[in-house]
């Protein structure tokens, strides 16, 4: 993965389905809350506030698990972590947190139907709070400066803002989004994304100017040794 995209690693998500959606949760001590929590390390030194996205070349991923485990690991750090759910056209973070599908979420937000305070779901101490897609099904709401004004806004109050966002070859607004953010995390799924798809979406960051944290291979089923995480610096262009 680093030699075709020329991005570092930031870690590997083993496989183990035993430990359900949110492990860091559920199963602190598990090889995959370990790995969680040690890419919530590599986050936890950058600046705060910070604003954080999540994304992927194609669908299916697991970026959004990678979303709501790593949001944890930082909560449960003593952080103030939100993490939204952009992937409006196939949500699925409110599933991992256990959140009604119907919820009124982001699109609603940004369409004017709904206020900060209602749009904003707040959970335990230990847990990220969530705003999930909502009920319209919809991408092109991205593309709004509303959602601009929701992130700043956000900054003011959480330490790190984390953002599941739609892959990128798949739709092109969430190019703009991560460009606009301080770091992004690109998931790669073992065994599913292809050469041809890494350096496509490799270049495309590249020309967005994106600030890519690292690639992080999620489902490893063996050991993967890779160096421990350094702490970002600068752009991958650097």
């Amino acid at each position: 993965m680093a030699r075709l995209t020329g991005l570092p690693t930031s870690g590997a998500v083993p496989f183990d389905p035993r430990h359900g959606q949110l492990p860091t949760q559920t199963h602190p001590k598990s090889r995959r809350a370990e790995a969680y929590h040690r890419i919530g390390a590599m986050l936890a030194r950058l600046e705060a506030p910070a604003h954080i996205v999540v994304t992927s070349a194609g669908t299916g991923e697991g970026k959004t698990a990678i979303s709501a485990n790593v949001a944890t690991a930082l909560a449960q750090g003593g952080n103030r972590v939100l993490v939204i759910d952009a992937h409006l056209r196939r949500p699925s973070l409110a599933s991992v947190f256990d959140i009604p599908m119907q919820s009124e979420g982001l699109a609603d937000y940004l369409a004017g139907r709904i206020s900060w305070n209602d749009v904003v779901l707040a959970t335990d101490d230990d847990l990220p709070d969530v705003i999930t897609a909502g009920s319209t099904r919809s991408r092109t709401l991205l593309r709004s400066g509303r959602f601009d004004a929701l992130i700043a806004s956000a900054r003011h109050r959480y330490d790190f803002v984390v953002v599941d966002l739609p892959p990128v070859l798949r739709q092109k607004e969430a190019l703009r989004v991560a460009a606009s953010a301080d770091g992004t995390i690109l998931v790669s799924l073992l065994g599913s994304t292809t050469p041809s798809q890494l350096t496509r979406v490799a270049q495309a960051m590249q020309r967005a100017q994106v600030r890519v944290l690292g690639v992080m291979p999620n489902e490893a089923s063996a050991p993967i040794r890779i160096p421990a995480p350094r702490a970002p610096q600068g752009s991958h262009r650097d």
